[in-house]
C-alpha cells in the first residue's frame, strides 16, 4: 500500500507540474500576445502621431511658403513702384528735363534727327519702360546713326535716273555735301563715305570721325550749294528734275537742315 500511494503521489506530482508549466506556458503565451498588441498598438499611435505630425508640420511648412511668396511678391511690386520712375530712367540713362519731358542722356549732344529713334519722351509723366528700353537697345550714343540717310539713298537710285550708291562718293557730290554742310569736311565724308559703306553692309572707314569733332551744321552759302547741284548733275548725267524728288529733298534736309533746295526753274536760270 505504501508503494501504491507513493506512485499515486509521483504522478500527481507529474500532473501537478504539467498542468504549471501548461498554465506558464498558456500565461506566457497570453503575456507574449498582450506585449505584441501593446507594441503594435504603441508603433500604430506612434506611427499616426507621426504622420499628424508630418503633416502639420508640411501644412505649417507650406503655410510659411505661401507666406514668404506673398512678401516676396508683395515685395517685388515695391520695388517695381520705386523703379517705375527714377531708377528705370537712370537704368536706361534717360534725364528729365521737364515734369512731362525726358531724353536719353547718352546722345542728347547729337542733333535730333541723327539720333536713334526714342531719344526723347515728351507728354508723359510717366513714360513707359519698354519706349526707353527700346531706345537703349539701338542708341549709337555720340555717334550719328546714319539709318535714315542710307534707306532715302538706297530709294534715290530707284527713284532718281542714273544715281547709283556709288554716286555718293563721287568727287561732284563729295563737293555738293561739302557746300550743304557749310564746309565741314568730317561731316561731308559721314554723309557720303559714311553712308555708301552702311548702304553696302560694310563698316564705316576708320579714316571717318564719327562722332564729327566740330559743330553741326556750318554756315552755308546758297550760291555755292547750286553751282554745286548743277556740276553734280551734269557729271552724273542726272537731270535737275532730281531736286523734286521727295528722297532727294529729305536727304537734304538731314545733312543741312538749314538750307531749302532750289527748284528746277531756279537750275535752269544758273545755266
Amino acid at each position: 500500500p505504501w508503494s501504491i500511494m507513493r506512485g499515486m503521489q509521483t504522478l500527481q506530482n507529474i500532473d501537478s507540474r504539467r498542468n504549471s508549466a501548461t498554465n506558464m506556458q498558456s500565461g506566457s503565451v497570453e503575456m507574449l500576445s498582450k506585449l505584441i498588441w501593446q507594441r503594435l498598438h504603441n508603433n500604430s499611435a506612434d506611427s499616426d502621431n507621426n504622420m499628424q505630425a508630418a503633416v502639420k508640420e508640411e501644412h505649417d511648412t507650406g503655410r510659411v511658403s505661401r507666406k514668404k511668396i506673398r512678401r516676396g511678391k508683395k515685395n517685388d511690386v515695391s520695388n517695381n513702384s520705386l523703379l517705375t520712375q527714377a531708377d528705370k530712367e537712370k537704368k536706361y540713362s534717360f534725364v528729365r528735363k521737364r515734369y512731362d519731358h525726358i531724353e536719353c542722356l547718352r546722345c542728347n549732344s547729337v542733333p535730333l534727327q541723327f539720333r536713334s529713334d526714342g531719344s526723347t519722351i515728351s507728354g508723359l509723366t510717366k513714360p513707359p519702360v519698354n519706349l526707353m528700353k527700346q531706345h537703349y537697345e539701338t542708341c549709337k550714343e555720340n555717334m550719328l546713326n546714319l539709318e535714315k540717310l542710307v534707306v532715302l539713298a538706297l530709294n534715290m537710285t530707284k527713284t532718281i535716273p542714273g544715281f547709283e550708291i556709288k554716286t555718293l562718293v563721287s568727287q561732284s557730290f563729295s563737293e555738293l555735301a561739302l557746300t550743304l554742310t557749310g564746309g565741314n569736311y568730317e561731316l561731308a565724308a559721314i554723309f557720303t563715305k559714311g553712308v555708301k559703306a552702311e548702304a553696302q553692309g560694310k563698316k564705316v572707314p576708320s579714316e571717318i570721325s564719327n562722332p564729327p569733332q566740330v559743330a553741326f551744321p556750318g554756315l552755308v552759302v546758297r550760291a555755292k550749294v547750286v553751282s554745286a547741284l548743277i556740276e553734280m548733275a551734269d557729271k552724273n548725267k542726272i537731270s535737275y528734275d532730281m531736286v523734286d524728288d521727295l528722297h532727294f529733298i529729305e536727304f537734304v534736309n538731314l545733312i543741312s537742315p538749314t538750307h531749302k533746295l532750289p527748284s528746277t526753274s531756279e537750275l535752269d536760270e544758273y545755266i
